[in-house]
């Protein structure tokens, strides 16, 4: 049973809930409408008619539908007179063009004046609502569309007549638009006009009158072959008679007129008609494309120019219009959307740095009225900025003979500001002759790429014809040069190492070491100058190099591991890898890995746990979490039996000494690098030291007092319990421009069986739950819709990945509240609440609080008060007062959690959630419960 297809009971407070699937011309939508409100207070007790048809732009593309008549009901404590109308309709094959929409009008049988005997049909009202937004999603929601006083004029787009018309005060009408797929759920959902007002959306559009909104044109085709013009401006009176033109005659559909005679009684015959004769103009027609020459043409994107501030990451949405008016042909069905254009160096400018955005239109005829439209977005495709026209053929009279090919800047119509004069580069080019070359766009913000000198490649060396075997008696030079980019809450820094072999026991001979540090050396930088000579009895051939990397915590000054890094210590002669066992090369020659190794650092405590996995070695780290952008600088030297060598200089990084390939920088590393090189700065060990005033007197003795401390310090204890891994937030300080991600990956043991749903609202404002009802504010509350269906009914794996949060501004005490929801699919369907949890995003108000989180839900719902001191007080103090008081409690029916990532934006790369490594299935209903 999928997810869309259950049938089940639900409330009307859930629907926002239900996550809405691309929208399928196939599959259609669905209307359903629910009740109008407001409505005046002489139709108390009467009927009334609600008459819709499908239009695009001007032309009626269905039949008109009146719905069976609804009566009108005061409601007894508000006293408004509301009209339940409970109906339904589907609507399918209709394609996402922004020039569809649903024009509606109310009447009513009522006597108004009491001055006519009989009964009639007045008009209330009408409306038009756009069923597709700016970025073709269908407008689906529930919505309180407002009613405009008759007459209909069919000529005004909605946005118009939204931004232009004073609506009936009052009076609404009530409706909900959706997908197809979701008709199941919506279907049995139980609607009171008393009670459910406040679940629907008020509809506004935006309209600014130097925009230039465009009328529709007044004339439009009906299906029979007859023309009409809009209805007149308003009722008119000739003699004694009254005539009104607010009727809802759809050009292109049958007249009202004659689907009320059917429904109502022969007193209706006297009905004047909607539209009067003298309105009939001549049709206006597209072109005929009998017999037309089509062509396939090719439209580039260049870049924009002078584009005013204010409007960051624009989008073009590229088709095919007749401009005469025809809306024959598949060519005009072909639509496009840029991914978001980037800000360039020059002001004003924006382009597509990454690649040639070329868009083919095939099939399109030859006519001199078929054109280019781009239309200017915004980065969600929600608004319409601007647009312009590109003549795409070249004439000869009026004979199209070929494509209009070459480069051309269009000036673009800006609807925001009319004083601004934007420009649109594009390429019309022949696919038949392959794509142009991409133009070379300088972006301001592009990701920035690694700075000359913060990381260099170098390969290693190749292999020498005769290297010299390692033989018993032979020493290894050991050098820690120093280490590179520490991650910023990282101080004074020590390494402290050894050689192990496979099964991760500290190699015969060879005891622990431990550097000091420059004290004049930078402190996020190090050099360490340290060198000594091993001189091992019989050194196994899978020795491995094990370097732990030591600091002192910024904020508290406690002891923490910044993680470990390995090197093998010896080589196949023949293959240049390290041996895999030692028996494996007991008969092959091994030889020194001998030269200068920059080597990365992997966010573990040693390598013993490595040991039962294959073998301690150079790749036993490679599946660990890389600290971002921290190196250690090694070098290994071959000392012959008996021979006495000079202890070598110190190289410069800049020389590219250091083989670099086991450190290559990984995709978040890439970027990193610029923020970390910028940021890390030229505070050297001395600094930071003498800046602790308890050192203060011993840095006056001497250095060796300080290097003593150091040492003292930097030395973690022999026995458990050892020093936890430095927290890896701080890399990067936080760019609200790029924003942060958040993963809701899997829950386990939830209370009941069915299909679950982590609703995840930011805190503050935690609107989804101040405001109640499940109703969020634009897009601050989020769902996942990725449920995996292998997964069990108690732990549900979600398949979403990262939900992104850009230019989300920095919010010290910002959090996260997940709450998860599960849809039973027994008889009795229900929503029910599983519990909820709270995550923090930062962790100061510099950086992104990074972090694998296993969650324990607590007892829903989260109360008023605690999400009101997380917008006050520190997340750890306001969780640990609240559990403390009592105000929240952990959920203890199966003790049920939820697997949580939270990262920076440029760090997506370094959390990876894997499915096939995590095996999620219940394991406990109460303590010492197995379930079965």
């Amino acid at each position: 049973m999928t997810f869309y297809a259950m049938q089940r009971q639900v409330a009307m407070e859930e629907l926002d809930m239900i996550a809405h699937p691309h929208y399928d011309p196939d599959r259609g939508f669905h209307v359903f409408w629910d009740f109008i409100s407001g409505i005046p207070f002489y139709a108390a007790g009467h009927e009334v008619y609600l008459s819709w048809a499908l239009f695009e732009a001007s032309t009626s593309r269905r039949d008109v539908d009146t719905l069976p008549a609804a009566r009108c009901v005061g409601d007894p404590v508000s006293h408004i007179i509301n009209a339940s109308i409970v109906e339904g309709r589907a609507i399918g094959g209709i394609p996402p063009h922004r020039s569809y929409r649903l024009v509606i009008e109310l009447r009513t049988r009522s006597d108004p004046d009491g001055s006519r005997g009989g009964v009639e049909l007045h008009p209330l009202g009408w409306t038009s609502f756009d069923l597709f937004t700016d970025g073709l999603a269908l407008d689906h929601g529930q919505w309180r569309l407002p009613i405009f006083p008759p007459p209909i004029n069919f000529r005004i787009t909605t946005h118009k007549l939204y931004g232009t018309r004073e609506p009936i005060a009052g009076l609404g009408l009530f409706l909900r638009i959706l997908d197809s797929a979701l008709f199941p759920l919506h279907q049995k959902v139980t609607i009171d006009p008393s009670t459910h007002r406040p679940f629907y959306k008020l509809k506004t559009y935006e309209w600014q009158d130097q925009a230039g909104d465009y009328d529709y044109d007044a004339t439009s085709p009906h299906l029979d072959g007859t023309t009409t013009t809009a209805p007149p401006p308003g009722p008119t009176h000739r003699g004694n008679k009254r005539e009104r033109g607010g009727g809802i005659t759809l050009p292109g559909a049958r007249k009202l007129r004659d689907l009320v005679k059917e429904i109502l009684t022969e007193e209706l015959q006297t009905l004047s008609p909607a539209v009067e004769p003298e309105a009939v103009v001549e049709v206006k027609k597209g072109p005929d494309l009998t017999n037309v020459r089509r062509f396939n043409v090719g439209i580039q994107m260049e870049d924009i120019r002078r584009m005013p501030a204010f409007i960051y990451a624009p989008r073009i949405r590229i088709g095919i219009i007749d401009v005469a008016g025809g809306t024959e042909g598949e060519d005009l069905n072909q639509v496009y959307l840029t991914d978001p254009a980037e800000p360039g160096t020059e002001e004003g400018s924006h382009g597509w740095p990454d690649a040639a955005l070329c868009y083919d239109f095939k099939g399109v005829y030859g006519v001199p009225s078929r054109k280019v439209l781009a239309e200017v977005v915004t980065q969600e495709g929600d608004r319409l900025i601007g647009d312009t026209q590109l003549e795409i053929f070249k004439m000869h009279g009026d004979i199209v003979f070929d494509v209009n090919d070459g480069i051309f800047r269009k000036p673009i119509r800006f609807l925001p500001d009319s004083t601004a004069h934007p420009t649109l580069s594009l390429r019309v080019y022949k696919p038949a002759h392959g794509r142009p070359p991409a133009k070379t766009f300088e972006v301001k913000l592009a990701t920035p790429g690694i700075p000359r000198g913060a990381w260099i490649a170098v390969d290693a060396p190749p292999k020498r014809v005769r290297d010299p075997p390692f033989r018993p008696g032979d020493a290894i030079d050991l050098y820690i040069d120093g280490a590179r980019f520490l991650p910023d809450n990282a101080t004074i820094s020590r390494v402290i190492g050894t050689i192990v072999d496979a099964s991760g026991s500290v190699v015969k001979g060879c005891s622990e070491f431990g550097t000091l540090v420059d004290l004049d050396s930078p402190v996020h930088s190090p050099v360490y100058k340290f060198h000594t000579t091993l001189t091992l009895p019989a050194p196994p051939p899978t020795s491995t190099l094990t370097l732990k990397l030591h600091t002192l915590e910024k904020e508290t000054r406690q002891l923490r591991l910044v993680g470990t890094a390995v090197l093998n210590v010896f080589l196949d002669s023949r293959t240049r890898v390290q041996p895999k066992t030692d028996a494996d090369a007991a008969a092959q020659q091994v030889v020194l890995n001998e030269g200068a190794f920059q080597i990365p650092v992997r966010s573990v405590d040693g390598v013993s746990g490595s040991a039962a996995a294959g073998g301690v070695g150079v790749g036993c780290l490679d599946k660990r979490r890389r600290v971002p952008c921290t190196t250690l600088l090694v070098r290994l030297v071959r000392i012959p039996f008996a021979k006495k060598v000079k202890e070598e200089p110190l190289p410069k990084y800049s020389d590219g000494t250091y083989i670099s390939t086991l450190s290559t920088p990984t995709s978040f590393e890439k970027n990193l690098y610029h923020y970390v090189v910028a940021e890390r700065g030229s505070v050297t060990a001395r600094d930071v030291l003498v800046s602790w005033r308890d050192l203060i007197q011993t840095s006056k003795e001497s250095d060796t007092a300080l290097l003593t401390w150091i040492q003292k310090k930097l030395t973690p204890p022999l026995k458990p319990p050892h020093p936890p891994l430095l927290d890896l937030s701080p890399i990067a300080r936080y760019d609200p421009r790029l924003g942060f991600k958040l993963s809701i990956d899997a829950a386990q043991n939830m209370k009941s069986r069915g299909v679950h749903i982590a609703v995840v609202s930011l805190c503050p404002p935690a609107t989804w739950y101040v405001a109640g009802g499940g109703r969020s504010a634009g897009d601050e509350v989020r769902y996942t819709n990725g449920l995996q269906a292998g997964s069990d009914l108690r732990c549900p794996v979600w398949g979403d990945g990262y939900q992104w949060y850009r230019r989300q501004p920095m919010i010290s005490h910002l959090c996260a509240v997940i709450d998860i929801r599960c849809i039973t699919p027994d008889d009795t369907t229900t929503v029910q609440q599983q519990g909820w949890t709270v995550v923090p995003i930062f962790a100061d108000s510099e950086y992104v609080r990074m972090g694998f989180y296993q969650l324990p839900l607590f007892e829903a719902p989260p109360p008023t008060q605690f999400l009101q001191s997380l917008s006050t007080t520190p997340f750890d103090e306001a969780l640990t007062a609240a559990i403390k008081s009592k105000t929240i409690r952990y959920s203890k029916k199966g003790y049920p959690s939820v697997f949580v990532r939270v990262c920076d934006a440029r760090r997506e790369d370094e959390l990876v959630f894997d499915r096939v490594e995590y095996h999620f299935e219940p394991f406990l209903l109460s303590v010492g419960e197995k379930e079965n």
